[in-house]
């Protein structure tokens, strides 16, 4: 984990500071720089899904689009789902 927050922060994309609460802890921050590179990460997600989505079928379509509420349930307890 601390070479990944090390990548992150040589990056650009991560600050490191102390927890005041506890010594023994680092919080860990995006920077501005971070945060533009988790929004465009979710846009080009959300475009490719809609690349392929755009592909499917009518009857997929209609598949998927009924599937939507189970998978909203699911989405939903894994969501309040902690181990």
């Amino acid at each position: 984990m601390t070479a990944m927050i090390t990548s992150l922060e040589r990056a650009g994309l991560v600050n490191r500071r102390h927890d005041p609460g506890d010594r023994r802890a680092t919080l860990v921050e995006l920077t501005e720089a971070g945060d533009a590179y988790v929004v465009d990460r979710k846009r080009r997600n959300i475009e490719r899904i809609a690349d392929y989505v755009g592909g499917l079928r009518p009857d997929d379509m209609s598949a998927l689009e009924a599937a939507l509420p189970a998978l909203h349930r699911l989405d939903s307890l894994a969501r309040h789902h902690v181990s």
